[in-house]
């Protein structure tokens, strides 16, 4: 009996692997009903049974060969998405982020994903009859008015029960509560908040009969005639009662209204399409390069090209020879306030073929770019660090510009390098990965050297534009204009005068923490240090001390060098 039982459930239910957005590292083994869901696929989010709880898993694995009694495995709830809301290529990407950084996979994966999108359980507390009554009758403690009080007849979670009786309060006091009879507690699955948006659109079938009723209902007919197709949206804007005149109208099979989804476009207006300039020596070079390696699978390279010898145009160049081999480009960008400038030129470029995806965008609007993705409308994406979580599928090129820059690193929740990560994701897609920076990391110039990259070089601007003229003072040798500014030079001085003079504009770094970031000794030139860090120390003027900002050591303003015994100590 046993192996017919045994026989059955293999016939009828498949074993899958999922992970599921909790702090456990592993994943866990659920059945499905065949005959109920049928195209099962890795990448699906399905609704699980976890404890006493309701949660959001994600589909590693179909078929999953289980070692357990089947008939004690435990059975999904719901597949929620009919397409996978990420490839089954990124599933090995997901398996190193969470060994690399120690991270569970459920909580890697739900990192990756666009916000809001998951279903959710949680406490709802309701008021019972015998709650209601030892309210009347005056039998309770404070706290515990206050919370029967806010739930009155309504059904609230936890979090609106603190928000409206204005006080805090234990889970512990919650069950107490429970036990006596006061107030009855049960989950609540919470629906998403993100779903694709859709509009309604009004299609022409055919003409009313001669004698039909005249007025809004023919004019609307006739704008929609014209027009062949309008969204309802545009029809209120001429006539507020569409919404009641269109249904009549469907019934009578002169219309037909449909929905489509409808994408919260982030990258603005049009722009007009660019044509591509002509490359230049060097840039040829550098982009037969690489492009002659795209057939030999994965290679990372290190482009080194000063500020203004056209790296971007590099980039789009790649980004188009990979798009006409079928694959998409993966652009990161360190900074949001850069993104607007490259995404213009892209768009130039290639037009609506372009995603973006970064932090500020709205729920909303990640999720029609997450899904613009996933449908393969773009052949190039483009963000800051989270966009090495696209859901690209076909691969082919992934940049990384300014690469030496530290806000590719992640400081919270899921700590990582976004940088490391593309370099990871190119290797396992068996693709070109290019980093690119006028200045680059030590550790992509180490990388160079034992050959991890290859390095590729842009020594000149466009157009053989000369560079920045940097001149380096002193200030040993070259005093302060005046006391008050110390670190006004004279060069400095006579520099500023100059493009005063010629109407331009000065801009002055002062990158520091004190009001003096150097002590320096205006008879020897000694900079004054930190007997136990050998940093130079700070000037603070509301403690009239010399400060170091390592450990802390402090002397008094009124101390003499260390070198010379002199009292001239200035404050640059």
């Amino acid at each position: 009996m046993q192996g017919i039982v045994k026989k059955f459930m293999a016939e009828c239910f498949q074993n899958i692997e999922v992970a599921v957005p909790v702090p456990i590292f592993k994943t866990f083994i659920y059945k499905v009903n065949l005959s109920v869901f049928v195209n099962i696929c890795p990448g699906q989010r399905v609704l699980v049974p976890f404890g006493r709880r309701k949660l959001t898993g994600y589909i590693l694995t179909t078929d999953y060969k289980s070692i357990f009694d089947p008939c004690k495995i435990k059975q999904i709830y719901d597949v929620i998405d009919e397409t996978p809301v990420f490839p089954a290529s990124m599933i090995k990407f997901y398996h190193w982020i969470a060994k690399y950084y120690f991270y569970p996979i459920g909580e890697v994966i739900k990192s990756a994903l666009p916000a809001g999108i998951n279903f959710y359980d949680t406490f709802m507390v309701v008021s019972t009859s015998s709650g209601h009554n030892a309210l009347l009758n005056n039998s309770l403690s404070d706290i515990e008015k206050k919370i029967l009080t806010s739930i009155a007849d309504s059904s609230l979670s936890l979090k609106s029960v603190t928000k409206k009786a204005g006080v805090s309060f234990s889970m512990a006091l919650i069950r107490s509560m429970e036990k006596k009879g006061l107030l009855l507690l049960k989950r609540e699955l919470k629906t998403v908040k993100i779903r694709p948006r859709k509009i309604k659109y009004i299609h022409f079938l055919s003409d009313a009969p001669e004698g039909g009723k005249a007025g809004k209902s023919k004019e609307l007919l006739s704008m929609v005639k014209s027009a062949g197709s309008l969204s309802l949206k545009e029809l209120r804007s001429h006539f507020p009662s569409a919404s009641k005149l269109i249904k009549p109208m469907e019934k009578k099979g002169l219309i037909q209204i449909c929905e489509k989804e409808f994408s919260q476009n982030p990258l603005g207006e049009a722009i007009i399409p660019d044509t591509p300039p002509k490359l230049t020596d060097e840039q040829t070079s550098v982009v037969n390069t690489i492009n002659n390696s795209f057939k030999n699978g994965y290679a990372a390279y290190l482009l080194c090209g000063v500020t203004g010898s056209g790296k971007t145009e590099v980039y789009m160049d790649l980004a188009a020879k990979t798009a006409d081999r079928g694959q998409c480009s993966l652009i990161l960008v360190p900074e949001i306030a850069l993104l607007s400038q490259i995404i213009s030129r892209f768009r130039s470029r290639f037009g609506d073929r372009v995603a973006v995806i970064h932090s500020n965008l709205t729920h909303a609007q990640k999720y029609d770019q997450w899904l613009k993705i996933i449908k393969k409308r773009v052949c190039v994406v483009i963000g800051a660090r989270s966009v090495i979580f696209a859901p690209v599928d076909n691969l082919g090129l992934v940049i990384v510009d300014e690469e030496h820059d530290t806000s590719y690193k992640q400081n919270s929740s899921l700590h990582y390098n976004a940088k490391d990560m593309a370099v990871v994701r190119a290797k396992q897609n068996d693709c070109t990965v290019v980093l690119g920076s006028a200045t680059p990391s030590i550790h992509s110039f180490y990388n160079c050297s034992i050959n991890k990259f290859t390095p590729l070089y842009l020594k000149k601007r466009i157009n053989n534009r000369s560079l920045s003229e940097v001149c380096i003072v002193d200030l040993k040798t070259n005093k302060g204009v005046s006391k008050k500014a110390g670190f006004i030079t004279r060069p400095l001085y006579e520099a500023m005068k100059k493009a005063l003079s010629r109407g331009e504009q000065i801009l002055l770094f002062l990158n520091r923490r004190g009001f003096a970031n150097y002590l320096l000794c205006g008879n020897c030139g000694e900079v004054q240090k930190c007997k136990r860090c050998d940093i130079s120390m700070t000037f603070h003027t509301m403690d009239k001390t010399f400060q170091c900002h390592y450990c802390y050591y402090c002397l008094s303003a009124d101390s003499i060098c260390t070198k010379c015994v002199s009292s001239n100590i200035t404050l640059l």
